[in-house]
């Protein structure tokens, strides 16, 4: 009987090896499943960290609206649009060389129209060909440039009063002038002589010289002069 004990008890221990083996390789298994999971897991969590195909690597998202990315329109200076045409026609009769001049002055204008020189150049020009009312322009528009300056307010007031004989527009652009620059003795002289040749009124002369020598007292030596011969 003691050999068939011994044979029950190889295959029992047989039986409980081959368990423990089966055992095992389950745990494995199951171990391998969630360790397989767990990354498939981080990968997702990864894939779902990556930037868009939109946004490039390293910058941030941009912010700016579409309203800020418009750039605005350059605004005109508003005395620009108060500008005269530099088309104007010349006379068909005017000197080539004038003519010539003209063209030149436009064209300094072209590249700066606040220049003010060429501005009073050209009105002189076209008053030489004859064409006061261009003349007129150029020096108006040159008082909107510079109303501190009285040059163009006295040419103005000589075309009006010498040539166009409109003497309330004369009288008006020569104050004008005295306005712009009190301490121009200049200004002062210039309005006298309308006075006197023009309007032939000693009484307004007279004042304008006391007014331009109070003004200047250092520099009216003419208008003093004037004065004196005025009282003769």
């Amino acid at each position: 009987m003691e050999p068939q004990i011994e044979n029950n008890s190889q295959s029992q221990s047989k039986r409980g090896a081959l368990l423990t083996v089966l055992l095992m390789v389950a745990a494995l298994g199951a171990s391998g499943w969630l360790i397989w999971r767990n990354l498939n897991k981080e990968g997702s969590e990864i894939a779902s960290m990556e930037p868009s195909e939109t946004q490039t690597e390293g910058q941030p998202a941009s912010t700016t609206t579409e309203k800020e990315t418009q750039k605005e329109a350059p605004k005109e200076d508003p005395l620009k649009a108060k500008m005269p045409s530099l088309t104007r026609a010349v006379p068909t009769d005017a000197d080539p060389a004038l003519v010539k001049k003209i063209s030149e002055a436009v064209e300094l204008i072209r590249d700066n129209f606040d220049y003010l020189q060429a501005w009073l150049q050209l009105g002189l020009l076209r008053k030489e060909v004859g064409d006061y009312a261009g003349a007129i322009e150029a020096w108006k528009f040159a008082t909107i440039l510079r109303p501190q300056i009285s040059t163009a307010f006295l040419n103005l007031g000589d075309i009006y009063g010498w040539y166009l004989h409109d003497n309330a527009k004369a009288e008006s652009y020569l104050l004008a002038g005295i306005a712009a620059e009190p301490k121009n003795a200049y200004t002062y002289y210039k309005t006298y002589e309308f006075y006197v040749d023009v309007l032939q009124d000693t009484v307004k002369a007279r004042k304008i010289l006391q007014d331009g020598i109070a003004s200047n007292p250092d520099s009216s030596q003419d208008l003093k002069i004037a004065l004196d011969n005025l009282n003769l």
